[in-house]
């Protein structure tokens, strides 16, 4: 949600009228259904169950490889620790990961329009980029975990997505999980990071070297630095 430039000719479908302190503010509004990040990763991980061949098993990209409980017997876990041991790096691999989410968000997709943003079938008109960019809530969390500053780049979530995707499972569990529940989490911040990477520099448009503002809500500003110069993203 952001406010576009006066002369831009916007499709009315996605124009609302805003008025904070007495300023009337054209907006530009448009809501991706489907593809917030939670949503994405379950598409994406329903995915990677049908290239793993069914049965429980998720092929490997995003993350460490996912077996149902009848497959996880204990001599198969061994294996599975087995061949860890004999691999370089760590289970997941981000710029696949990246590209699975550029998929998932359209970018490759057809623009019917001179300029266009995330969404698929078809892809949404989107204006032209201006001001400072706020994202909050599910991009925050991913932020605040991969140890990024307040404001930070695309160029900046991709670097630490690129190391959190390459590190080594158990050493993350032993230095960033605690119990089960901490592990489930742990597997979400792979794809998380390449989901904002790819939501920011290439569905949306981002330059790699824009700072972004990541926080858990979107906090009230004076109106005079209002709409016109934020951009919202969950």
């Amino acid at each position: 949600t952001f406010e576009g430039a006066p002369e831009e000719d916007v499709p009315s479908a996605h124009v609302e009228s805003l008025t904070i302190g007495g300023m009337t503010h054209r907006v530009y509004t448009h809501s991706a259904l489907g593809l917030g990040q939670e949503s994405a990763m379950e598409a994406h991980e329903m995915a990677m169950r049908v290239l793993g061949g069914g049965g429980g098993r998720v092929a490997q990209l995003c993350g460490r490889e996912e077996y149902s409980d009848s497959e996880y017997s204990a001599a198969a876990a061994r294996g599975i620790r087995a061949r860890r041991e004999e691999e370089d790096g760590g289970d997941g691999n981000f710029t696949a990961c990246r590209e699975a989410a550029r998929r998932l968000l359209g970018v490759h997709d057809a623009c019917p329009h001179a300029s266009c943003g995330v969404g698929r079938h078809p892809r949404p008109f989107q204006p032209t980029l201006r001001g400072r960019f706020i994202a909050t809530e599910n991009f925050h969390h991913t932020a605040r975990f991969l140890g990024l500053p307040e404001k930070a780049s695309v160029a900046d979530v991709a670097s630490a997505g690129e190391e959190i995707c390459a590190a080594d499972w158990d050493t993350l569990v032993r230095t960033r999980s605690s119990g089960k529940d901490g592990e489930d989490e742990l597997r979400k911040y792979c794809f998380s990071a390449a989901f904002i990477a790819a939501a920011l520099g290439d569905a949306v448009g981002l330059r790699e070297e824009t700072k972004i503002a990541f926080r858990r809500v979107l906090l009230a500003l004076v109106p005079n630095d209002c709409v016109r110069v934020v951009y919202a993203v969950s």
